[in-house]
């Protein structure tokens, strides 16, 4: 009969963790360890390169399992290890496989690096991204950023380009749904920013190279206003559809307006296109004392055209705290060199439909020469007019007349709506 010596015989934990483990056995577990927490230690690094991320965490993986194996008897331990490589190949194939449903990445070609200093993509919170530099053509240059999944939480990615020459803004709104389709499809994003003919002028707008199709482009007056899908995708973050109103600091917003980071204005004008409308007078004080610093004159009419997109309905309580000096600042806003501050201002003016703004965009349009600034006005004019009494239209006549004499083609198009008793 055998003799049983249970004295000598190891158990599990006993093999697992020796109790004259060598140095070979720490090494492998430490370094293990710390190639599991690179990925998430330099998460910027490894985002971008999601192979890699892979690879490292089920590289550690594998010697952290590979030091317990290799405690074991030559004959347990040869399983041991088979089995660890299977479940480090296991784990990469698993992870590569949903990557693709929980991030998604992209590039935005032909960032033009000699003409923007920077590129910046928010939603509610800001997109992770850098600059890819083409040192042999800058204007060749890319933006490569990656989206989340979990942390898309707005119907609305807004690309924000500044200009190195002014250090002026342009301003691009994506649609989730132009981004969903992507996700769980192996596919990258893959933009393109173009110029395109808009009359007289040039504008900005983004090229979908895969669907052969553009997403999206800087404002265009006159044209359809984009209107937010108000149906929440199921995979967007339910705190979007459940955000609660928080108390606005409108002088800490204001102040924020003249921030250097792009990040920091681009929140503070959002946080002041949720603020009451109440505080709507004092926004307007800084934008008559601060109308010639460009920050604040673009953050405010951004702001205040957010805040009516939001709700049309209070035009007439916003008008009403309006005074004839803040109508006139907003006209001059909407005649303004930098196109951006002219399309917003023009947004906001149009629909508050204000009378006041009616007669002193006439009076405007037939008093300049630049013809841009002319079609606004007249765009502008044309929200209020039909509350005009016949004598009050009869009296802006010869300043119509002038103003249809230096108009152009596409100009002229607007007199359609202005007519006269």
């Amino acid at each position: 009969m055998p003799n049983h010596n249970n004295g000598d015989a190891k158990n599990l934990i006993q093999v697992a963790f020796p109790q004259q483990a060598n140095v070979v056995f720490f090494t492998a577990i430490i370094l293990g360890f710390v190639l599991i927490g690179l990925p998430t230690i330099f998460r910027v690094y490894f985002t971008l390169n999601g192979t890699q991320s892979n690879l490292v965490l089920c590289i550690g993986a594998a010697l952290v399992l590979a030091a317990f194996g290799g405690q074991a008897t030559v004959r347990t331990g040869s399983v041991i290890m088979a089995g660890v490589a299977a479940v480090a190949v296991g784990l990469f194939i698993y992870l590569q496989t949903i990557s693709d449903s929980l991030f998604l990445k992209g590039t935005i070609y032909s960032f033009d690096y000699a003409r923007y200093a920077a590129l910046d993509m928010n939603q509610n919170h800001r997109v992770l991204g850098r600059i890819v530099q083409n040192d042999n053509n800058l204007k060749r240059s890319r933006y490569e950023f990656v989206l989340f999944k979990e942390e898309i939480d707005s119907e609305i990615i807004e690309v924000s380009l500044t200009r190195r020459d002014s250090k002026t803004e342009q301003l691009l709104s994506v649609q989730v749904g132009d981004i969903e389709w992507a996700f769980g499809d192996h596919r990258r994003l893959e933009w393109e920013l173009r110029e395109v003919a808009d009359g007289q002028e040039k504008i900005l707008t983004l090229f979908e190279r895969f669907r052969k199709k553009e997403i999206a482009s800087e404002k265009r007056v006159g044209a359809q206003r984009e209107t937010t899908n108000r149906m929440v995708f199921a995979w967007i973050r339910p705190a979007f559809a459940q955000q609660v109103p928080e108390a606005i600091d409108v002088a800490l917003m204001l102040k924020r307006l003249t921030s250097d980071d792009t990040v920091t204005r681009r929140d503070a004008r959002d946080a002041l296109a949720k603020a009451p409308i109440e505080s709507v007078p004092r926004i307007m004080q800084a934008f008559r004392e601060q109308f010639g610093d460009y920050q604040v004159k673009l953050g405010i009419c951004v702001a205040l055209t957010q805040m009516l997109r939001a709700d049309k309905k209070r035009a007439p309580d916003i008008a009403s705290l309006l005074t004839e000096e803040d109508v006139i600042r907003l006209i001059d806003a909407a005649g303004d060199l930098d196109r951006t501050v002219r399309v917003y201002a023009t947004e906001f003016l149009f629909d508050l439909g204000d009378r006041r703004a009616t007669r002193l965009a006439i009076n405007r349009a037939a008093a300049t020469s630049d013809d841009n600034a002319r079609y606004n006005w007249l765009l502008v004019a044309q929200a209020a007019w039909f509350t005009l009494k016949d004598d009050e239209k009869r009296a802006l006549a010869d300043a119509l007349a002038q103003a249809k004499q230096q108009s152009g083609t596409k100009t002229k198009a607007l007199f359609d709506k202005l007519k006269l008793p």
